[in-house]
């Protein structure tokens, strides 16, 4: 879990426990890439907004926060695992 500031979607690894989770997450697919029992087809990430507020802005809002997961994700993994087309926002 990423967590994000009150209506922004930007990853900041100094909030919270973001540090530990994004390394976590990096670390889990760099083993999966180079353990090669592994296949990995799709990775899905799904973002939410809280309750409160306008449902359309807290649309967008989680839609733009699983994008930001997505690119920090590409950014931060070697070419080599070719991703980009591996993730799918939900």
């Amino acid at each position: 879990v990423v967590l994000f500031h009150q209506d922004l979607y930007n990853i900041d690894t100094t909030y919270r426990s973001n540090a530990e989770q994004v390394n976590a997450i990096l670390d889990m697919l760099d083993r999966i890439y180079l353990d090669s029992a592994f296949l990995l087809k799709q990775i899905e990430i799904r973002a939410f907004a809280s309750p409160d507020g306008w449902l359309h802005k807290n649309m967008i809002l989680s839609n733009n926060r699983a994008k930001s997961l997505k690119k920090f994700i590409i950014a931060n993994t070697p070419p080599k695992m070719a991703l980009r087309h591996t993730i799918r926002t939900v």
